[in-house]
């Protein structure tokens, strides 16, 4: 699933819809270009928790998983993919208010190699 939560999620699931927009909003903002070649072959998978207007909480990010290359690309890979999902949560991600519970923490997987997030 491209976002999930932490558990088992209390509202309803996300639609595909809801996922496509939210994942091409956060696709805007991830800037692959500014990766070396070796962090374009890496995987990293960051969770951050979500206020409940859509904006991702300060701090709250963080590295669960990093696959694909050495500890600086997963590091380069980490920063571009936090600072993708700062910059499209500015003004709320596109994500619906009446299932806070499902989406309140967020895991996103940004495959670099494959440029696409899941």
């Amino acid at each position: 699933a491209p976002a999930t939560g932490g558990g088992t999620p209390l509202g309803q699931a996300l639609t595909a819809g809801e996922l496509g927009e939210f994942r091409a909003q956060v696709e805007r903002q991830w800037n692959v270009g500014a990766l070396s070649s070796e962090a374009l072959r890496v995987s990293v998978v960051v969770a951050v928790t979500v206020a409940q207007d859509g904006r991702p909480v300060q701090g709250s990010e963080r590295l669960i998983a990093g696959s694909g290359g050495s500890d600086a690309a997963i590091n380069a890979a980490y920063e571009v993919a936090r600072r993708a999902i700062f910059k499209a949560g500015r003004s709320g991600l596109a994500l619906p208010p009446e299932k806070y519970d499902t989406w309140k923490e967020l895991e996103i997987t940004f495959d670099a190699s494959a440029r696409q997030l899941r």
